[in-house]
């Protein structure tokens, strides 16, 4: 029989400043072995976690070793996400962390052991990173045990993007029932700012609705250049009852208006549920509008005009997200 070898001995490295300082009294090793010089009193301030452990007998510590005399307590976490973490426990500039994975395990093990300032510091950063990818957030957060905000927070950045599987392979590797549930959300979202955009059936006839141009703005927008110009004459017929709203009663009211228009709300509406963001008022690349006016210039003037309505008082980003915090994810 073959003498059994003896493994070999692991090999740590200090961690970088300050973290390696001599008049360390504890060493927290992470789970790729780089050991952090630490101070019990700095972590006892910023972490009840920690100030529970150290409060405890010294037998008690789970410290597997010594080294110079000091004792070493591992953990799970990397060194890049324990360095992280524990700068938000000293006197330093926290670190900007540059990917998904880092940020929510940043996260996970600031709420682990109950760091006040990494835990806010972590959140905002999960929140500018959402914007960048979001559908990584949203993938990470609903693994979690009482992440709800987070969860929330990603799910609408995700609104940003059409939901499609294909084209955001992260999305193939979620969780099915976060996967159900984001889907189910964006597809809430998107009915719901379509409707205030316009509403109503497809039939050619019928009557439609809308919730973001008063009965004011309707009368400005269609008297703006109106008669000046052969088309709006050959077309005299082509007029769709839209319902509104009074901006000084605020009572529904009514009002006919060119087919044009209507073609143009529905297209927008159709933008919003494929894409419930407002985003989707951004036509820079797009200077036919989906070719729902292809008519004339002045369908296009009057269209910039409703556009830039929307934009300045309806669209804007505390209207529009009022309106989207009260669907339930």
């Amino acid at each position: 029989m073959a003498p059994s070898v003896a493994p070999a001995p692991v090999v740590s490295k200090d961690a970088l400043p300050p973290f390696n300082k001599p008049n360390a009294d504890i060493i927290l090793r992470s789970s790729d072995n780089v050991d952090f010089r630490v101070h019990k009193f700095m972590l006892s301030e910023a972490s009840p976690a920690f100030e529970d452990m150290f409060a405890a007998p010294s037998g008690s510590l789970n410290a597997d070793e010594h080294r110079d005399g000091l004792p070493v307590v591992h953990v799970t976490e990397s060194s890049k996400v324990l360095d992280a973490i524990l700068r938000c426990c000293y006197p330093v500039v926290a670190p900007q962390l540059e990917s998904a994975d880092t940020i929510c395990e940043a996260l996970d093990a600031a709420k682990k052991f109950m760091m006040e300032r990494a835990i806010k510091e972590f959140k905002e950063q999960f929140t500018r990173h959402a914007e960048k990818e979001p559908h990584a957030m949203y993938s990470f957060a609903a693994r979690r045990f009482e992440w709800d905000e987070e969860i929330l927070v990603a799910a609408r950045a995700c609104l940003r993007f059409p939901f499609d599987p294909i084209q955001i392979p992260g999305m193939q590797r979620m969780d099915p029932l976060a996967y159900q549930r984001l889907h189910v959300y964006h597809l809430k979202c998107g009915q719901a700012q379509a409707q205030i955009i316009v509403d109503g059936p497809e039939d050619s006839d019928a009557i439609y609705s809308t919730s973001f141009l008063s009965e004011r703005d309707l009368e400005a927008l269609l008297r703006t250049r109106a008669g000046t110009h052969a088309h709006m004459a050959e077309n005299a017929s082509d007029f769709t009852t839209l319902l509104t709203y009074c901006s000084v009663t605020g009572e529904e009211a009514g009002a006919e208006v060119r087919d044009w228009l209507i073609r143009f709300l529905k297209y927008l509406a159709s933008q919003m549920r494929h894409r419930p963001h407002l985003d989707v008022y951004n036509f820079s690349s797009d200077e036919t509008y989906g070719g729902s006016v292809p008519c004339c210039a002045t369908c296009q003037y009057n269209i910039s005009e409703i556009l830039s309505l929307i934009v300045e008082r309806q669209a804007s980003v505390a209207n529009f997200q009022r309106s989207i915090d009260t669907i339930k994810l």
